[in-house]
């Protein structure tokens, strides 16, 4: 259930982000992936408060992983619409 609250809490500041990133040309992989992490450590109290304040020791790492994922996978998604190379240099 947590991940569910989390998803879709962070639906309008991830859109609001990716608005702001397409209207200034932000391309930067630490801007997706600082703010999806921020945003994703912003709802920790309320996810916390949602179960029991103890978790929040076991959330924040859940989250700040998730928000990673989600900023590099929309930073891979905005790249890829303007570069001939769609795949990702190893």
């Amino acid at each position: 259930m947590a991940w569910i609250m989390a998803f879709a809490a962070s639906l309008p500041p991830f859109a609001v982000s990716i608005a702001l990133a397409i209207r200034r040309g932000y391309g930067s992989a630490r801007y997706f992936m600082g703010g999806a992490v921020a945003t994703a450590l912003a709802w920790l109290p309320f996810l916390a408060c949602a179960y029991a304040p103890r978790h929040l020791l076991r959330l924040g790492p859940m989250l700040a992983l998730a928000g990673l994922a989600a900023g590099g996978a929309c930073w891979l998604v905005l790249k890829s619409a303007h570069d001939e190379d769609t795949v990702p240099a190893f």
